[in-house]
């Protein structure tokens, strides 16, 4: 699975609307949307799944995993603002970049032209 860049606009637009604090301490304190946020134990349920996911003492496959997906230019997420993520994306993105450095790099999604 992967994060959708509208989706993303769509909760940091909810969180601004209460209030910019609101939206720096969900940036600060949400965890889960990096593959490297799992890199701890406290994420895994148990030591079973911990002792078959990789994941202690770190994973490279998961350092260069990219789950970020950059849709602004045609939104895959279905409640999407295309319009709000296009005025202040720009906003978003400086929040992002501020708070969450290690998501910097998103990976272009382009759709798959359906054949018949």
């Amino acid at each position: 699975f992967f994060f959708a860049q509208n989706y993303i606009d769509i909760i940091l637009r909810g969180c601004l609307t209460i209030s910019p604090d609101f939206a720096v301490q969900v940036l600060k304190t949400t965890r889960g949307w990096h593959a490297l946020d799992f890199e701890s134990n406290d994420c895994i349920e148990d030591e079973k799944t911990a002792a078959t996911s990789g994941v202690p003492g770190g994973s490279a496959p998961l350092a260069k995993a990219i789950f970020w997906v950059d849709d602004r230019h045609d939104p895959i997420y279905s409640r999407a603002d295309a319009q709000y993520s296009k005025q202040h994306g720009s906003q978003l993105d400086q929040l992002l970049a501020q708070y969450r450095p290690e998501l910097e790099h998103r990976k272009p999604y382009y759709r798959r032209s359906k054949t018949v």
